[in-house]
């Protein structure tokens, strides 16, 4: 008990004032819910978190990737319930498109609804299992819930998917520092530096979230 309210006092010494959100990297991602150490992007309501686009990998010039592309313009235009529509029309057009289950996730997770989010996610890892993102994006649903061990392990299976997906990697950094594991937050946090580059702002934040556990550690004398 003492252990931890020495913990507790310890993280909020080195951690009371929230560093101002970086500009994010070009790829879109989803910040964790409030905690010590900011996510790349600051701290952000679900409703307000960004997570992967669809691919938009196919044939441009089909009707699938033509209202994909209505979607994103829906969404980036914050008419969000006219993006859900247009996606549930894509999964309509092709059932078998993680695309458009994807987007279905994203608009449900932007407007709250995290069951429907967790569900689409699922359905979308089931068309396309080794999309990196997909794993990533369910994984934000559980670490906005604070299920941190369902959210480690989607964010493990987007590194596996893809060793470089900096993002899921450094949102197992955040999880694992919600767990109070120190040791496990710094490596990951220090591989996320890796594949971000030290000279980026994601790879920047990365970097100061390691030193500040490297300097929790040394005060709880781990």
């Amino acid at each position: 008990m003492i252990r931890s309210l020495a913990l507790y006092s310890l993280t909020a010494a080195l951690f009371g004032q929230t560093p101002a959100p970086s500009s994010p990297p070009p790829a879109a991602m989803a910040p964790l819910p409030s905690s010590p150490i900011t996510s790349v992007t600051g701290i952000a309501s679900p409703a307000a978190a960004a997570v992967a686009a669809p691919s938009l990998s196919a044939d441009a010039g089909t009707p699938l990737q033509g209202i994909l592309r209505d979607a994103e313009k829906a969404y980036h235009a914050t008419r969000v319930d006219e993006a859900l529509a247009l996606f549930r029309k894509a999964a309509d057009l092709d059932p078998s498109s993680a695309d458009a289950q994807n987007g279905i996730g994203r608009m449900e997770l932007s407007k709250g609804d995290i069951d429907g989010a967790i569900t689409s996610f699922k359905k979308a890892i089931e068309r396309d299992p080794g999309m990196s993102s997909l794993y990533y994006n369910l994984g934000h649903c559980y670490a906005i819930r604070k299920q941190w061990d369902l959210a480690i392990m989607q964010y493990t299976k987007a590194v596996k998917d893809n060793p470089q997906n900096g993002l899921a990697q450094f949102e197992l950094g955040s999880c694992y520092f919600a767990k109070k594991d120190l040791p496990r937050a710094k490596a990951e946090y220090e591989k996320a530096v890796k594949i971000f580059g030290e000279k980026t702002p994601a790879g920047e934040e990365a970097l100061r979230n390691a030193v500040k556990i490297e300097m929790l550690m040394q005060r709880l004398g781990k």
